[in-house]
């Protein structure tokens, strides 16, 4: 039987925390271990994971507490050099799996022996469990559809339509040889994007058409955090490498350029900020009222040029 491994980062959320532990707990397919890596700025944390080790003591919960804040992704790298199982899957604390998750990721690996990454479709949700618009709608943007269901040809192109996303699991013998602190250096909060192209390096993606997993939007997700500049990163890198190659491709630079721009302005580069404004990536934006807003911020005189 092979074992899968869930690497836990988190960060002062215990309820949340709880609910995504409690998920794990609940599979129909019971994890090897869990690993959770504390950044908490206090002991709250580790004492609701110290009942729950009492309450199961069937499964082995792992538990980390860092002397200082290590940030989500040095965070988890630190816990994937803790992995025993083969597999291993990077469960955000505000994040749940559907129960029968790691029994269906499991069964999607055993389909072909070059697959590197199984992954399905999320449930968006808010910070009171409800409805995050269409789950459906929002999983079509990032080309998880039925259309696209099985292995995929082209892991490249699905690790940059970010269909490679949310909730995955991995090979961990795939995933040791990926060095966190060199996708940082390239952009640290696109981390997760640029993790993708790596992936893509080893091996097929896998696309299981059916919800796997709750994505909580709001407040406390980091993708929501303001100062995140992970449009700016990936966007940056495809329009450099990637434009006009592919339809899917167009498409998405097209989605992604208001988010790009707005950051461009916000890091104050004025070169690609301009360059990118009056592409044909966003040309259908610029008469919008978002549009019109990022001209304005565009053309202020104090924007330095980056």
């Amino acid at each position: 039987m092979k074992r899968i491994s869930i690497c836990v980062p988190t960060y002062n959320r215990k309820k949340l925390l709880k609910k995504a532990l409690d998920s794990c707990l609940a599979q129909t397919h019971l994890p090897h271990e869990i690993i959770i890596g504390d950044d908490s700025t206090n002991l709250e944390t580790k004492l609701m994971v110290k009942n729950l080790q009492q309450e199961v003591p069937n499964i082995n919960i792992r538990y980390f507490k860092h002397s200082s804040n290590l940030g989500q992704h040095k965070n988890a790298m630190f816990l994937i050099q803790k992995v025993e199982g083969e597999y291993l899957l990077i469960l955000h604390d505000d994040d749940e799996l559907e129960k029968e998750a790691l029994a269906d990721y499991l069964r999607c690996f055993s389909k072909c022996d070059d697959i590197v990454a199984v992954y399905g479709k999320q449930y968006f949700i808010d910070e009171q469990n409800l409805p995050h618009g269409n789950s459906e709608d929002l999983n079509k943007l990032f080309f998880r559809e039925k259309k696209y269901e099985g292995l995929q040809a082209d892991s490249l192109k699905m690790a940059i339509l970010q269909q490679f996303n949310g909730s995955f699991m991995v090979r961990t013998d795939i995933v040791t040889q990926i060095n966190y602190n060199d996708l940082g250096a390239i952009g640290q909060d696109a981390i997760d994007f640029f993790f993708g192209l790596e992936m893509a390096k080893y091996g097929k993606f896998y696309f299981l058409n059916k919800y796997t997993a709750k994505y909580r939007v709001g407040n406390v997700s980091v993708s929501n955090n303001k100062k995140n500049n992970a449009g700016y990163n990936a966007f940056k890198y495809v329009f450099e490498n990637f434009r006009g190659k592919q339809p899917e491709i167009e498409m998405w630079l097209t989605r992604k350029s208001n988010v790009a721009v707005m950051q461009a302005i916000n890091l104050k580069d004025k070169k690609n900020a301009f360059k990118w404004y009056f592409s044909k990536y966003h040309k259908s934006k610029i008469f919008t009222p978002g549009g019109i807003k990022r001209l304005i911020l565009l053309c202020t005189p104090n924007l330095k040029r980056n």
